[in-house]
């Protein structure tokens, strides 16, 4: 397995390579953000698993998506 750990422009180059995602999602509005990882078409997509987190004043959750046409 390979991880590709960012910046923004690294995911983007990487991701129509990916069969797999492993995400952390903050459920935030960032205020001061300047890069974002690229859009997830919902469609290409499935969740595999998912574990809702709460920690302080966050809530985020770790999500392993797989693309649907991954033979993988």
């Amino acid at each position: 397995d390979i991880f590709v750990i960012g910046g923004a422009s690294i995911y983007q180059q990487m991701l129509p390579l990916a069969h797999h995602l492993y995400l952390t999602l903050v459920d935030d509005i960032p205020q001061l953000a300047d890069a974002f990882f690229p859009e997830i078409d919902e469609q290409e997509w499935e969740t595999m698993e998912q574990e809702d987190k709460h920690e302080g004043k966050w809530n985020y959750r770790f999500v392993h998506m797989r693309r649907k046409s991954a033979s993988i």
